[in-house]
């Protein structure tokens, strides 16, 4: 490999390990997904885990915001367009993590859908019964006042945005 192909590889891994997301990509004619190391420890599973194969992933995904997630991913398919989604995941130890994610289906030479790439960054957790936590560097907030669920939404204390 050439030094300018391996700095620019380096380069990457820095910054995606910087960003503490979890990536992901499907084939969307096998359905076969791969998922980084970072995805499984962002949501507290084993690396490799069973139970995140499609379909499954739907069913960690919260009742309330599966119609919203699956229409994003319908219409992401049908327009090899963007994939945009907040939705409440539940993670290994049984919480409900808010999750913010970006994607792009990619189409093959003939135009028609082929891989879906993409990131999940998480936005809060929270656990029935109890108030949710936040992420000081990833705060979830609407413009309504009030947050998913009845929740008081969070304020942008950096006033960033």
């Amino acid at each position: 490999m050439s030094s300018d192909l391996t700095m620019r590889l380096q380069r990457c891994r820095r910054v995606l390990a910087a960003s503490r997301d979890g990536y992901w990509e499907r084939d969307l004619r096998s359905g076969t997904v791969w998922y980084s190391e970072s995805f499984y420890t962002m949501f507290g599973l084993r690396p490799g885990a069973a139970g995140l194969e499609e379909g499954l992933v739907e069913a960690r995904v919260h009742p309330k915001d599966q119609a919203r997630f699956r229409e994003a991913y319908r219409r992401a398919v049908a327009h090899c367009g963007d994939f945009d989604y907040e939705m409440r995941f539940l993670d290994g130890a049984g919480h409900w993590r808010w999750v913010r994610g970006r994607g792009q289906v990619w189409a093959d030479a003939d135009g028609k859908p082929e891989v879906l790439s993409g990131r999940d960054a998480w936005k809060l957790a929270w656990t029935p019964g109890a108030p949710p936590s936040v992420s000081l560097t990833n705060l979830w907030h609407d413009t309504s006042g009030k947050g998913n669920d009845g929740w008081p939404a969070v304020a942008d204390l950096d006033n960033n945005g």
